[in-house]
């Protein structure tokens, strides 16, 4: 239910003009960040309160409102749907992103990466896709680097010991054992 309410805000916020999006983007990002990180901010956002006196909270807590913001979001708490603001950041940012052809993608490895190296994979990869392409490192286990896009629904591994393995097993089919 929460998804369908949420595409609709979505769909009607990207019928408008890519200042208003831009800045609708922004203060969205920084209602986020609030509930990210603070606790009271999410205390009264589910709280019981008033909507007004939600929505009144939500708004001082925007640095540069405008009126399209503040009337998504008076309508939001009109609707008890406050709570939505994190998932409706994320789906417009993704609507956004996926319409312009940008997408975020992690690196997952024990190795240390350089600025530079991920720098290279990013460029690398988006050529190869023809998309842009943003990449973030997630330190992990994984013995190797695996390379996932999520929106793309793709995954690439360079794992250390396939690679070997592979190496072992060509080796052995070249010497005919």
């Amino acid at each position: 239910m929460n998804t369908l309410i949420i595409n609709r805000y979505v769909n009607a916020i990207v019928k408008l003009d890519k200042k208003t999006i831009n800045s609708i983007i922004e203060n969205l990002r920084s209602l986020n960040n609030l509930h990210l990180n603070s606790q009271q901010f999410k205390d009264i956002i589910n709280s019981y309160l008033h909507c007004n006196k939600k929505l009144e909270f939500v708004l001082s807590c925007i640095p540069k409102s405008d009126k399209k913001t503040t009337n998504l979001i008076s309508l939001m708490a009109d609707k008890n749907r406050l709570n939505l603001l994190p998932t409706l950041y994320k789906q417009l940012k993704l609507r956004i992103d996926k319409d312009n052809g940008i997408y975020e993608g992690e690196i997952y490895s024990n190795i240390d990466l350089s600025a530079k190296d991920i720098k290279e994979y990013e460029k690398k990869l988006s050529d190869k896709l023809k998309v842009k392409l943003s990449l973030k490192v997630v330190k992990s286990k994984f013995d190797g680097i695996k390379v996932e896009i999520a929106d793309l629904g793709m995954s690439v591994i360079l794992s250390k010991t396939a690679t070997k393995q592979k190496i072992i097993n060509h080796i052995l089919k070249g010497i005919g054992v």
